[in-house]
């Protein structure tokens, strides 16, 4: 019990000491120190707690802009009822420090988008979160696509590779590669510089268009005679 007592004065004492040492230090007066202190709390609230990604900052009016348009032409893929189309989205600018992530539920059978910016793309921008119902992602890319797809373009039966997930964001490429936005979608990043065309075969895969590892980069030129773009003014492929 005495033991007790002891250790409770000291601890008192030892309190009462470091507030005194504070206060009548040389330097910043009491007031300062006082706000200091409450400030120093408050920036060492734990992440979860200070809601960084709620900052509407993190994103110019230009990203929102291309990740709404993102958004609607897939919204308009899914209820569109033509199989086998394609829209463009419009692109995106340079993602520096954007990071565009979407992810198939297939439990809930879903994709959902998650949107971060800020330094290096680390922090969720929590209000352009969204998911899009009965949307499953896929890539015009990988083994056997390409010749697949050079034969749908041309007539044929089309090629598509599904996939859980796909990041879009600005990358270096490595020592001797160049800024520029790039896709991954589970083997590295490719080069997606200037791709905005969207197909869709049935309505629920909605696949993206790598200029690597995919189809001739000719069909995503929409200066040259054979490309998509042009296709879709002739009449040769369907747009959604």
């Amino acid at each position: 019990m005495l033991v007790n007592i002891i250790i409770k004065l000291l601890l008192v004492m030892l309190l009462v000491g470091v507030v005194l040492a504070v206060v009548f230090s040389p330097g910043e007066g009491l007031k300062d120190k006082v706000v200091n202190l409450f400030l120093s709390q408050e920036n060492t609230l734990p992440g979860e707690l200070q809601n960084v990604g709620e900052t509407k900052e993190m994103l110019s009016p230009e990203h929102k802009s291309e990740i709404s348009a993102l958004r609607n032409t897939i919204q308009h893929m899914r209820i569109s009822g033509k199989k086998n189309c394609f829209s463009d989205f419009g692109g995106f600018s340079s993602l520096e420090n954007v990071v565009v992530s979407m992810q198939y539920d297939a439990r809930e059978g879903k994709t959902d988008f998650t949107i971060s910016g800020g330094a290096g793309g680390q922090q969720i921008v929590t209000d352009q979160r969204f998911s899009i119902e009965g949307m499953s992602p896929c890539v015009i890319a990988g083994e056997g696509i390409n010749s697949g797809f050079d034969q749908f373009i041309e007539g044929g039966a089309g090629a598509y590779n599904p996939v859980s997930g796909i990041r879009i964001t600005q990358t270096d490429g490595g020592i001797f590669g160049l800024t520029k936005n790039r896709i991954d979608y589970g083997d590295g990043f490719k080069n997606f510089v200037g791709s905005s065309v969207l197909f869709t075969p049935d309505n629920k895969h909605i696949c993206f268009f790598p200029l690597e590892d995919g189809i001739g980069s000719s069909y995503l030129d929409s200066s040259e005679d054979n490309s998509i773009s042009k296709k879709l003014q002739s009449g040769a492929l369907v747009t959604c």
